[in-house]
């Protein structure tokens, strides 16, 4: 256990860390900064499988060294963000989807409302009515 020169609020004592903890926070900082950088773009959810998200984190590891290649060539600054969407708009116009999403049909007029089914009113043999849908 190390003793810091920050004093604790609560104690009023000095902090005390481990040294495991101190050498890690001295020696892990450039993958801790990559991390965060990558987790402003992140699209992982929680319901995801773990291999896609491992998927995910791989190209968003791949992006970030581009990235860092990207402004050791130019001297124009682009944040990741704006980066990582332009890399996206580009490989879209490069690769356009022969899957991209298209309208299933045309509803012209008012088709749209008659051609669904909606429920309807039907006289019972005794005479009350029923909803039939």
């Amino acid at each position: 256990m190390i003793t810091l020169p920050t004093i604790d609020k609560v104690t009023k004592e000095n902090k005390v860390k481990p040294l495991c903890v101190l050498s890690y926070n001295e020696e892990m900082g450039a993958i801790d900064r990559s991390d965060m950088m990558i987790s402003t773009v992140d699209c992982t959810r929680k319901t995801i499988k773990w291999y896609k998200k491992l998927v995910f984190h791989t190209l968003g590891m791949c992006m970030l060294n581009a990235h860092a290649l990207y402004m050791t060539q130019n001297t124009k600054t682009v944040s990741f963000p704006a980066f990582h969407l332009e890399v996206i708009r580009q490989l879209l116009q490069r690769y356009p989807s022969k899957y991209a999403a298209k309208p299933t049909h045309q509803c012209t007029g008012l088709s749209r409302l008659t051609e669904r089914h909606f429920p309807s009113e039907v006289k019972r043999k005794d005479g009350n009515l029923q909803l039939r849908r």
